[in-house]
Formats: C-alpha cells, sequence, structure tokens
C-alpha cells in the first residue's frame, strides 16, 4: 500500500514516517511501499487551524474504486491525540485491501439468460436458456449461453406458410471497460426448424443456423454471490438457409430466409459459485 500524508509545516500531527511504523508494528509485517506492485492508495490530509483539527483519510484501490474514507477531529493544537486513531484507520484500510485481494482471480457462475432478437425468426422474438460465466480477475470473461426460440408463424391470408422455431448455442468473449460496463464479441449456432402449413413436402426441415454478435454489457452486482447484467448490440447473419415448399399446383414457394442483419437483447441473471 502507498501512503500519502499532507502534513502542514510545523503539525503537531505524527511524521508518515511514525505513521507507517505504528501500523507495521501492529501488523507485524510490512506493509507501506513508495514504487510500483501496490493495490491500494491512502491519502491522508489535514487541516489545523483555530477551529480545530481535522483529518480526512481515504483509501482506493489503483483501479480507482474506493475502498472508504474517514474524517477524524480534535482540539486547536491537539492533533497529537488522533495519533492511535489515525493508526487504527490505516490499518483497517490495509485489512480491507487484503479482503479485497483475497478474491479469487477466477470466478465461475451459472444461471440463465433470456433474449429478444428481430433475427433468426420472421419477427422480434424471445428466447430462453441456461447460461455459463468464467470470469478472470474482474476483467476478462467468457460467456456460454443456450437458447429455444417458441414457434412463430408465417403464412399468407390462405393460411399457407410455415412455423419457424429454433435452438441456439452462443460463446461471448467479453471485455470489462470500466465500473460495470463491458464490451463482448462472439458467435452464436443452431438450427433452424420449419414445419409446413397446407404445403407439400418433408414434415420438417431443418438448416444450420449461424450469426456473430457484438453488444454492449452493464453489469450489477445483486449481493456477493448474485450478478444480473443487460445487454444488447448488432448481429450478423453468416448462415442463411432459405426454406421452400411445394404448392398444391406443384411450384415451389419459397417460405423464408433469415435477414443478413438485425438487433439482440439479452438479461442474464448468474449466481456465482463459492
Amino acid at each position: 500500500m502507498r501512503f500519502d500524508w499532507q502534513r502542514p509545516l510545523g503539525s503537531l500531527c505524527p511524521t508518515r514516517a511514525v505513521l507507517q511504523a505504528d501500523v507495521e508494528a501492529g501488523m507485524g509485517r510490512h506493509v507501506f511501499a513508495d514504487g510500483g506492485g501496490v493495490r491500494a492508495i491512502v491519502h491522508g490530509a489535514i487541516a489545523d487551524d483555530l477551529d480545530g483539527v481535522h483529518v480526512h483519510i481515504e483509501a482506493a484501490s489503483v483501479n480507482g474504486e474506493t475502498l472508504g474514507t474517514r474524517d477524524l477531529h480534535a482540539p486547536a493544537g491537539q492533533c497529537a491525540s488522533l495519533r492511535d486513531a489515525i493508526v487504527l484507520v490505516l490499518t483497517l484500510f490495509v485489512e480491507y485491501a487484503d479482503d479485497v485481494e483475497a478474491e479469487p482471480a477466477n470466478v465461475l457462475g451459472f444461471g440463465a439468460a433470456g433474449e429478444l432478437a428481430s433475427t433468426p425468426l420472421p419477427r422480434f422474438a424471445f428466447a430462453v436458456g441456461p447460461a455459463l460465466l468464467f470470469e478472470h480477475d474482474r476483467s476478462l470473461q467468457l460467456r456460454v449461453s443456450a437458447a429455444y426460440w417458441p414457434e412463430v408463424e408465417i403464412a399468407t391470408a390462405r393460411g399457407v406458410g410455415a412455423t419457424l422455431q429454433a435452438v441456439s448455442m452462443a460463446l461471448r468473449a467479453c471485455l470489462r471497460v470500466i465500473a460495470g460496463f463491458g464490451l463482448c464479441a462472439g458467435v452464436e449456432s443452431g438450427a433452424l426448424i420449419a414445419t409446413p402449413l397446407r404445403l407439400r413436402g418433408p414434415a420438417r426441415q431443418v438448416r444450420l443456423l449461424g450469426h456473430g454478435v457484438l453488444d454492449a454489457r452493464w453489469e450489477l452486482e445483486l449481493g456477493r454471490i448474485m450478478r444480473a447484467d443487460l445487454a444488447a448490440g448488432p448481429l450478423l447473419s453468416f448462415s442463411r438457409p432459405a426454406f421452400s415448399y411445394l404448392r398444391a399446383d406443384g411450384e415451389r414457394m419459397a417460405v423464408y430466409r433469415p435477414r443478413l442483419t438485425g438487433i439482440i437483447f439479452q438479461l442474464t441473471l448468474i449466481i456465482l459459485s463459492p
């Protein structure tokens, strides 16, 4: 931990060296460093005037996340009386930073995901399925999700057409950009299934489904073991199967082909493994 201590010239407050020595003596180990490799920074500032002594101490991780703040007060000219209180605050911040650092570098979680997308089905459709999360060092994530897209009907006024449904599995790699916001890119593949309505041909046609996805994601922690995140972004189909059947007169009828581009929204709830 790095300790920055702004002490006015001539102040009766203890020096930085004295405070660091007190903390390290109490904890029985080396705590403070001035160079690189620190994981937290503590900043202390003193205001000592006729109204009294005010000491403000705040701690933050090296990535800017606030770990806590404390304010101490004493009568004018009595800053030396705050020595034990300042040492206690510094010790608590060190222990808290240790707890933050002790969090596992790799995290595994499982849950469920719901999706709303304008393709691969003919119109906006909802899908739901299981989700799996692997996270490394709070910055890089691998997400796997599966989804079932319930039947959607596409037909003429005479009821000629087909019902379409799909199953898919997606793999995304995500990078945390700042706070809970991140960017994800990946692929989704599966099967698109068509069943004819008043048309001749196979009772069911199955075609390969595939598209690339790119989304922005906002993640919210719900306690220590659960997370929720919302994502939105475009998708690009690289497998656009065409479905066709025979009409009663023997002519082939084109039924459906997925659009080239679309948009997808995803809501995921993840429970983290202990």
